[in-house]
């Protein structure tokens, strides 16, 4: 039978290569993950700056009607 061990071997074959392909798959989207979660802080900081410009124009406003 040895059809039977050629396809064996040529499913032994696709098997690691379809293991390889998840693998590589798997590492893109931890990628694209640690780059959302870059994304997402860079967001926080400018949120967090936008909100202090705001108070300190808000401050100036009032210091300045004073």
């Amino acid at each position: 039978m040895p059809e039977k061990n050629a396809m064996n071997e040529l499913l032994l074959e696709i098997a690691k290569d379809l293991k390889e392909i998840k693998s590589q798959i798997s590492k893109g989207f931890d990628q694209i993950d640690q780059r959302f979660n870059q994304i997402e802080k860079q967001f926080n900081q400018i949120e967090t700056r936008t909100t202090r410009l705001e108070s300190d124009m808000y401050q100036y406003k009032f210091e300045v009607r004073e």
